[in-house]
């Protein structure tokens, strides 16, 4: 009975209902899912899967399982966060950046900070960041690089990405659209908000072995 509505639906109105009353899917939808007792999955699926679906449609929507899990829609460049993700953060985060990644944001005082450090491998404009893990050719860069901490990717969840000046530095952009790596002048307002430099990393230090704020995070615009 089902199977003859359903393709009713599709020869009459070229839109398709599924649900147990009957009804007609409503004229503003192509897929009309109507329940009171259970939910729609969407494909679920790992950052490796994601990223190895080919011919991607602008619009297509997955819910990833690891590397910051949520649902995320593929915007026509790049895979974007629907919803931010992550402990530490007490709003909902709309500070995704270029690979994805979402991130909580605090506020304290005038100013808006990421609680969280920096995950992404690419510049904003989608250009590559250089991985250098050999230490002394890290310390003879000139140029932009990353790495992860004990040249370990599993710290990356917890630690963030570690990179050096250049790559932080650099006119292409490292922050999500909207932020930026703060300046010495943000960090002196901060650290007067809090009683001065003495006091103030006692002060931001996180209660949860899950967060830390010691490396690249970024300032609101």
């Amino acid at each position: 009975m089902l199977a003859l509505f359903l393709m009713l639906n599709l020869l009459l109105y070229s839109q398709v209902a599924i649900n147990i009353d009957g009804s007609n899917p409503d004229g503003s939808a192509m897929l009309d899912v109507k329940s009171t007792a259970k939910g729609m999955l969407v494909p679920r699926m790992t950052k490796t899967q994601r990223d190895a679906i080919g011919s991607l449609a602008t619009g297509l929507i997955i819910y990833q399982t690891d590397n910051t899990p949520g649902f995320y829609y593929y915007s026509g460049t790049n895979w974007v966060s629907l919803t931010g993700s992550g402990p530490g953060g007490n709003s909902p985060s709309l500070c995704i950046d270029y690979d994805g990644n979402a991130y909580p944001t605090f506020t304290i005082g005038t100013q808006t900070w990421m609680a969280e450090n920096l995950r992404l491998t690419h510049y904003r404009n989608g250009e590559a960041i250089p991985k250098v893990t050999d230490n002394a050719a890290w310390a003879a860069l000139t140029t932009g690089a990353y790495c992860w901490y004990n040249n370990d990717q599993t710290t990356n969840a917890r630690y963030g990405v570690l990179y050096n000046w250049y790559t932080a530095s650099d006119s292409r952009g490292l922050c999500p659209q909207g932020w930026h790596v703060p300046t010495d002048a943000e960090w002196t307002t901060l650290t007067t908000y809090l009683c001065g430099m003495s006091v103030a990393g006692g002060k931001m230090k996180s209660v949860s072995p899950l967060v830390d704020k010691s490396e690249y995070q970024c300032h609101q615009q």
